[in-house]
């Protein structure tokens, strides 16, 4: 999009396993988690850092987990970004979800989710 701001498309596949709890909610049994996430990434290193090898960003956005139903979601987050070369990258990032509309107790839980991604660019 520009030096400033990027659109990121993020992926997350996992499981909880029976006898895990939840917020204080003991599984009986195994739930498979799904999500799929949009965000505007706004990179802020500029202001703080004079560096080429590092990007700091926040990010923000929207989308939708299934965890024993499905649950929409409203994303905030940030990292930071490592360049080994023009176009290889290692990127460390926090994002908070906070669920939508859902009440259900399990179901419905605001949760973070943490990543360590490899990065290519073209």
């Amino acid at each position: 999009m520009s030096d400033l701001f990027s659109i990121e498309e993020l992926i997350s596949l996992n499981k909880f396993s029976s006898n895990s709890k939840i917020d204080g909610v003991e599984l009986n049994e195994d739930f498979n988690y799904f999500s799929a996430d949009t965000n505007i990434r706004y990179y802020v290193g500029n202001y703080f850092l004079n560096s080429e090898k590092l990007d700091l960003f926040l990010n923000g956005g929207f989308g939708f987990y299934n965890l024993d139903g499905f649950n929409t979601t409203a994303n905030l987050g940030g990292g930071v970004s490592y360049w080994f070369r023009d176009n290889l990258a290692v990127r460390i990032q926090s994002l908070a979800k906070f669920t939508l509309g859902n009440k259900d107790e399990l179901s419905a839980s605001n949760h973070l989710q943490y990543f360590l991604q490899l990065v290519y660019s073209f």
